[in-house]
């Protein structure tokens, strides 16, 4: 029995050490980003480094959607080391990941700098019955390996276990003749250091992630003025955009903005239900001196109508609405505004736009604080920003408000 346990010993020290993974002293991740998506990909928050270890925490909407992270490997040592082959990894059956270095080599010189490209795809969709509240979440812990170019390329875990097989049936034969069974196991141990640790010497960069699939949705934020080559760009929700304003630039030229009866912008990303959604103050382009914005054209109290403007019913005799104004250069101005959450978003019409209202009960969104509350009479809330949200299953329009009031939308 004492020559079981022994010889067990001896072989659960050498897997152990067989196991080792050596840091290669000075190899690390010098940065990583976002470099491309596709669809709706979503970075729920930045990626955070931790030695080698890196954690993504995304989000997609649709089958297709994809992420590029560009992540840049320091290797100052005199080691060369080559990446594994295997360009895909990861065990998940909807979300895939694969990685390629961007000189399409699989080695990472010494003394050098070099970029992975690592790719995350939701590749195919989550069947319905796999949803939880109308969303899916896995995390994974990958690994990619990098093997020191100076050891034996044909070492490989196969020839370490025959190793191990071969050297445990010669320590069978020798402690059968030894006495000294327990200080012979740890000098063995010993001497397999070295022998392992040289065969096996690698890195391996772990990519962590927690995936979620959800429908997601846009957060918008009124503005007064917009450039016109930005307005069709599909970054804004607009209506009845009839005042043109052509705005003088710094180097003598004219840039048309349009001004809209409803305009907003979208936020750069999309929000999941239940997320906490922060709202900072956020700039917005307003006539600073109305003096510096004049007609195009004379009004015409006949009532002649032209191509710039029209009569209010054209009625002849009535004065006519300018629609075209011309604008020194330091005409518009920023602000900062605060904010108000509209309930509905409501179309030229005055009719409500479909999917855009926020729940009767606005303490679903539990916002983090409130001015006033006319959810009732007026269907929206009112709030200093920056403030906080919980994302509810529909869009949601923010509103701007300057000390307090409505900002000025019409010269």
């Amino acid at each position: 029995m004492k020559k079981i346990k022994s010889l067990l010993l001896i072989v659960i020290m050498m897997l152990f050490i067989s196991t080792l993974n050596v840091d290669a002293a000075g190899v690390s991740i010098k940065s990583i980003k976002m470099v491309d998506h596709t669809g709706n990909a979503t970075e729920l928050s930045e990626p955070k480094i931790n030695g080698l270890n890196i954690n993504f925490d995304m989000a997609f909407s649709a089958e297709n959607d994809s992420a590029t992270y560009e992540v840049i490997l320091s290797n100052p040592t005199n080691k060369e080391y080559e990446v594994n082959t295997d360009k895909k990894f990861g065990p998940s059956n909807y979300i895939s990941y694969t990685y390629e270095l961007k000189d399409k080599t699989n080695r990472i010189k010494a003394n050098s700098e070099v970029t992975l490209n690592i790719i995350i795809k939701y590749e195919h969709a989550v069947p319905v019955d796999k949803l939880v509240n109308g969303q899916y979440v896995e995390s994974n812990d990958l690994g990619i390996t990098l093997l020191n170019e100076d050891n034996p390329s044909t070492f490989n875990n196969l020839i370490l276990i025959a190793l191990i097989l071969l050297i445990t049936l010669g320590l069978t034969f020798i402690m059968k003749k030894s006495k000294r069974k327990n200080q012979l196991i740890v000098l063995i141990a010993l001497l397999l250091v070295p022998v392992t640790v040289f065969a096996l010497e690698k890195l391996t960069l772990t990519v962590s992630t927690k995936i979620v699939v959800a429908e997601m949705y846009d957060v918008y934020y009124q503005q007064a003025f917009v450039k016109e080559s930005d307005l069709y760009n599909g970054d804004y929700v607009y209506d009845n955009c009839d005042y043109t304003f052509r705005v003088e630039q710094e180097d003598g030229n004219f840039v048309n903005y349009k001004m809209c009866n409803r305009l907003f912008k979208k936020d750069s990303r999309k929000y999941i239900p239940g997320e906490r959604v922060t709202v900072s103050q956020y700039s917005v382009l307003v006539i600073r001196d109305q003096n510096k914005c004049v007609p195009t054209s004379d009004i015409d109290l006949a009532g002649n109508t032209g191509s710039t403007r029209t009569t209010v019913d054209n009625q002849p005799g009535k004065i006519a609405l300018i629609r075209d104004y011309t604008c020194q250069k330091d005409a518009l101005d920023n602000f900062t505004a605060g904010g108000y959450m509209y309930g509905c978003l409501f179309d030229n019409n005055d009719n409500i736009v479909p999917g855009t209202c926020a729940p009767d009960d606005i303490g679903v969104m539990n916002f983090k604080s409130l001015r006033d509350n006319y959810w009732n009479e007026e269907a929206y809330v009112s709030f200093n920003a920056p403030n906080e949200f919980t994302m509810p299953n529909h869009d949601v329009y923010i509103g701007m408000m300057r000390m307090g009031a409505m900002a000025e939308m019409h010269p």
